[in-house]
């Protein structure tokens, strides 16, 4: 069974794989093997393409989510970055557990899985638990807001703030679809602009905005800089359409 009463990182080797877990390190070696072997039955498919897998599937009467980020699992540059940090499954499966600590809700991590070649990750996964629920909409604006914000003052950006980056169920935000960043560089500008970016894909959102923040200087500038940012990005794809 998985206990989420476990709260201690499990770090082990099995297969050629490095896993991190929080359940026990039988119940990891099953899981591991189940999708090296691929014979997971998976409930439904999310997103089944080149750059990722994430799919659900029930084991132990547990709903659980599979998670193969493929295409960062196989591009060159992404593989010779983890020679300096972990795969993007770790650290996956690290933020879900930061959110936890810093006592939001979120997907409850149940493990990660790397493979190195040369000291490069060549494969990765990760497993965590499903969340019932439902997509936020901008009735929700109000509540996800608030939590982000909150997420902001303990220092910590989320990364594509959307409404259905956010589940609501029975009242409670809930986070999915997220990758912690803690800034260092002028970290409030960085969450002003996080910030910013939420409003603009959920301007219901603006209302609820503290004034304190709404008539601050630094939010002014963050939302002059995102603005600039989006345009510089809205050009470099019309450029790239242009040229494929």
């Amino acid at each position: 069974m998985i206990d989420p009463s476990v709260t201690r990182l499990e770090k082990i080797t099995f297969r050629g794989f490095t896993i991190a877990t929080m359940c026990s390190a039988d119940l990891a070696t099953q899981l591991v093997s189940a999708v090296i072997d691929q014979t997971l039955q998976f409930q439904k498919k999310y997103r089944d393409n080149k750059r990722t897998l994430s799919a659900q599937f029930i084991f132990d009467d547990h709903h659980l989510i599979l998670k193969i980020p493929r295409a960062r699992n196989s591009r060159i540059w992404e593989r010779f970055l983890t020679l300096f940090r972990p795969s993007e499954s770790r650290r996956i499966h690290d933020s879900q557990l930061k959110l936890q600590e810093l006592s939001f809700i979120g997907p409850t991590p149940i493990l990660a899985a790397e493979r190195r070649t040369m000291g490069c990750v060549v494969e990765s996964f990760v497993i965590y638990r499903y969340l019932d629920g439902v997509p936020g909409q901008e009735k929700d604006a109000q509540e996800i807001l608030s939590n982000l914000i909150g997420l902001h003052e303990r220092g910590y950006l989320r990364g594509d703030p959307q409404l259905v980056n956010f589940i609501i169920d029975k009242g409670d935000v809930q986070f999915i679809d997220f990758k912690l960043k803690k800034p260092f560089f002028l970290p409030k500008i960085q969450t002003y602009m996080e910030l910013a970016d939420f409003l603009g894909k959920c301007p219901a959102a603006q209302s609820f905005l503290p004034e304190e923040i709404e008539k601050s200087k630094q939010f002014k500038l963050a939302r002059e800089f995102f603005e600039i940012k989006s345009a510089i990005r809205t050009l470099r794809r019309r450029i790239k359409s242009l040229l494929n």
